[in-house]
């Protein structure tokens, strides 16, 4: 397969899956967790919330491999805008991506000790 069909791929199911990260987000939105036994379509709560964070994690990897098949164009562009060399931009980009990973999750889950439930589940969390 060639690099303008892997591109064409990518971008198709990075559209799909943000789609679905979008929809099922609004759904979680108006579905709240004091319904949580009932279910929209046969599905619970519960499992459109997993079924919204795979797809939010699949769609991270798409936007990189994204990134990737495009990174002349990124360094190119930011060689001449920025003034970063490839490398600056690398560790930038680095920096910045393990910064994401770190700090989102640790600023989700802030308070839920203190809270004794899971903001996604509804469900009672016990300290061990």
């Amino acid at each position: 397969m060639n690099r303008n069909a892997v591109n064409f791929w990518v971008d198709a199911c990075s559209l799909v899956v943000f789609l679905v990260v979008v929809s099922t987000g609004a759904l979680l939105r108006g579905f709240p967790v004091e319904m949580a036994e009932r279910t929209i379509l046969g599905v619970a709560r519960h499992d459109w919330a997993d079924l919204h964070w795979v797809c939010s994690l699949l769609l991270l990897v798409l936007v990189a491999v994204h990134f990737v098949l495009h990174w002349k164009w990124v360094k190119a562009n930011t060689e001449k805008r920025a003034k970063l060399g490839s490398k600056a931009l690398a560790v930038v980009l680095l920096v910045a991506f393990l910064a994401f990973c770190v700090f989102v999750p640790v600023s989700l889950t802030r308070g839920l000790r203190d809270q004794g439930a899971s903001a996604f589940t509804g469900r009672t969390i016990t300290p061990r």
